[in-house]
């Protein structure tokens, strides 16, 4: 059976993926981070949910890799913090799971509308 590991599942968002993967019968990893209160952590407490971890941000990457000893799962980034782990990371990672991510530049912000808010005063 195919294992997706889903982070960041403090967020609603994350929801979708782990109940419409875990419908259509892979396997489900929730991972969060210890600075998530427990009842914050919405994506552990689905039926789909087979396997949770935590995890910090001085070791996303060794705890990730841990979680693909056994097979070569799917990582599905599911907010900026992991996506920036995932990127900093990208080749310490990619020998041990699978994950589709944007250029590196990709997440840094547009400097004109942060300009613009500024200039406004929002």
């Amino acid at each position: 059976m195919k294992r997706v590991i889903i982070t960041d599942t403090k967020y609603r968002m994350s929801l979708s993926p782990i109940w419409e993967l875990g419908h259509k019968g892979y396997s489900i990893t929730a991972v969060d981070y210890d600075d998530v209160r427990k009842n914050e952590r919405l994506g552990f407490f689905s039926k789909y949910v087979s396997t949770r971890d935590i995890l910090r941000d001085d070791n996303f990457c060794e705890r990730i890799k841990e979680n693909c000893k056994t097979d070569r799962p799917v990582l599905l980034p599911g907010n900026r913090r992991s996506l920036l782990h995932i990127l900093q990371n990208r080749d310490a990672l990619s020998p041990y799971c699978d994950f589709l991510v944007p250029d590196e530049d990709a997440h840094k912000e547009d400097e004109r509308p942060r300009a613009l808010r500024k200039r406004l005063k929002i």
